[in-house]
């Protein structure tokens, strides 16, 4: 606020008060005095109540400045994003859902959305599955297996209709809960999807096994990215040869046994000895070159990538080991050196939910989106299904043996040491219940 309106003030100010700070501090005291506030918010989506944020102050100067005592209230509702019939939708859903006693604010004309363009757009859907349905004989399904079977028919049925599938989202509240789920049911539908900022990386089993084998080239001792790499398809060793392999050396770590089992003169032993030349190569290698070189000498040697291509959405694969290279060129060009810190700053970028591939390509692109509701702000789709819709409310907060809510205070539950028992106090069951209703 200061430096916007620093310029507007006499400059008389500036020179009484040379040090910037306390020029900006005159100017916030004068709005003060002025009463020259404003807030912006919207008490629909007061999703910070676990920090506890306060609606109630917001609702309070909503209503007030409403009926014009000490302020106005300027409705900012108009929504020149979607088309009418989507705006209707909303508005009947959230008439039956919002009113005082629920929800502290009556969905009224004030609260509900304006369409700001006149495009009337097709009706919303909803879809209700009773899994009791199908067919006798079928594996059973859980709720959210069967939604995405749903989900990939009805998708596959729009795109016949002419939508592309890049013009199609799917927006979950928690993506990482239901992504392998859903990926999976509509890759058996033979439709593309494309996953949000990395999260199609990390679901990459291609991928992973990539990064399983460079860290194992870093170092052989971790015994799961080992056996990870040797169950491959690009090692092809069986559940029984790595059972073999540990049974003959049951101390020390894996990759110790499976030098023992290299110098066995059977056919497992042929074959550990084939994986530990190749291994020792990148090793030597990886101290030497470039982290690209050394995954273009990897994808070579393995014959990776006509392997993977070979396999169903085996362009998906392909493209996926050519980002991985890429983000190893990237990587080598910024100046960056050594296999290990490739490894740590791929993990670290995947913790912080962030991956630093490029950009798909055309043929990805046409692909249907699957974000979460956070990050699909800003995003406009012609087809947008919002998924999960029956998960339960969260309520675990109410069953701690300490609670605590702003109007009432603390409610705790009583231990009796003799029976070793807990249980809850009158103002336990007050304070929960406040918080289910709040809920």
């Amino acid at each position: 606020i200061a430096g916007a309106l620093k310029n507007s003030f006499d400059q008389v100010l500036v020179d009484e008060y040379q040090d910037i700070n306390e020029v900006q501090a005159r100017i916030f005291q004068r709005l003060c005095r002025e009463d020259n506030f404003f807030a912006v918010g919207d008490v629909k989506q007061s999703i910070y109540r676990f920090r506890l944020a306060e609606p109630g102050l917001f609702l309070e100067k909503y209503q007030r400045y409403g009926d014009n005592q000490g302020g106005r209230r300027i409705d900012l509702n108009d929504n020149y994003r979607s088309d009418i019939r989507v705006i209707q939708g909303v508005n009947f859903l959230f008439r039956q859902l919002m009113y005082t006693e629920v929800a502290e604010l009556d969905y009224d004309r004030a609260a509900e959305l304006k369409a700001g363009r006149d495009s009337l757009g097709q009706p919303p859907e909803l879809h209700l599955l009773d899994l009791a349905t199908e067919e006798e004989g079928e594996e059973a399904l859980t709720a959210f297996q069967g939604e995405a079977r749903l989900i990939a028919c009805r998708l596959k049925q729009l795109a016949g209709e002419g939508y592309a599938y890049r013009d199609m989202a799917i927006l979950l509240r928690s993506v990482k809960a239901h992504q392998d789920i859903l990926s999976k049911a509509l890759r058996q539908a033979q439709i593309p999807v494309l996953l949000n900022q990395g999260e199609e990386e990390e679901a990459s089993p291609e991928r992973m096994l990539l990064l399983s084998l460079l860290t194992v080239i870093d170092n052989p001792c971790q015994d799961i990215p080992l056996a990870a790499v040797l169950r491959s398809p690009l090692f092809a060793f069986t559940n029984e040869e790595l059972a073999l392999i540990r049974l003959n050396q049951r101390q020390g770590d894996f990759y110790a046994a499976l030098l023992a089992a290299a110098e066995t003169r059977d056919s497992l032993g042929e074959k550990a000895r084939d994986f530990l030349a190749l291994l020792n190569k990148w090793r030597y290698l990886s101290g030497m070159e470039r982290v690209d070189q050394l995954l273009l000498t990897i994808y070579q040697d393995t014959g990776a990538e006509p392997l993977f291509a070979a396999m169903e959405n085996g362009r998906r694969r392909l493209q996926g080991l050519r980002r991985l290279y890429n983000e190893a060129h990237q990587y080598d060009e910024s100046g960056y050196a050594g296999l290990f810190r490739f490894i740590r700053l791929l993990a670290d970028s995947r913790e912080r939910g962030f991956s630093p591939q490029s950009q798909p390509s055309l043929e990805e692109a046409d692909a249907v989106r699957i974000l979460s509701i956070h990050k699909s702000k800003g995003l406009e789709f012609p087809v947008v299904v919002v998924a999960g819709l029956n998960s339960q409310f969260n309520f675990q907060d109410e069953y701690a043996d300490i609670i605590w809510e702003r109007s009432l205070g603390l409610g705790a539950r009583i231990v009796d040491t003799r029976a070793r028992h807990k249980y809850p106090t009158l103002s336990h069951v007050a304070v929960a219940q406040k918080m289910r209703d709040q809920a």
